[in-house]
C-alpha cells in the first residue's frame, strides 16, 4: 500500500487561517498577500479603491482582484484559479478581463506622458 505524502510546490500556504483557501478572507500577512499576488497590503488597496462598488455580485471584489493579479503573477489558467475560488474558468476569465478594463482606465494617467 503507498502512502501520499502532501508537498509544497511554489507557494507556502501553510500559514492561511482556515483549512481551506477562503480567498482574500484567508490573507493574514503582507508575507501571504506577496506571495500570492505579488503586492502589499497597500498597493492592493489602492488597487482596489479604483474598481466601482457598484461592480459587485456574487464574488467580493477584493476576490475578483485576487484572481486577476493571481492570473498575472503565475500565469495559471483560468479553470486552475477556478478551483481554487470555486467558480467557472469562463466566470474567471470574465473577472480577468473586467478586472483588466477597468484598471487600464483607471491607471492609464499613473504614468507619464
Amino acid at each position: 500500500e503507498r502512502s501520499v505524502k502532501s508537498v509544497a510546490c511554489g507557494l507556502d500556504i501553510s500559514c492561511l487561517k482556515l483549512d481551506c483557501f477562503q480567498g482574500f478572507d484567508s490573507i493574514l500577512h503582507d508575507s501571504q498577500l506577496k506571495d500570492l499576488t505579488g503586492t502589499t497590503f497597500k498597493v492592493f488597496n489602492l488597487l482596489l479603491s479604483l474598481i466601482p462598488q457598484s461592480y459587485c455580485g456574487t464574488i467580493c471584489k477584493e476576490n475578483k482582484l485576487m484572481i486577476f493579479l493571481i492570473k498575472i503573477k503565475h500565469f495559471i489558467i483560468y479553470s486552475a484559479i477556478g478551483v481554487l475560488f470555486n467558480v467557472n474558468r469562463t466566470t474567471v476569465s470574465r473577472i480577468f478581463f473586467s478586472i483588466l478594463d477597468i484598471l487600464v482606465s483607471k491607471t492609464k494617467d499613473f504614468l507619464a506622458k
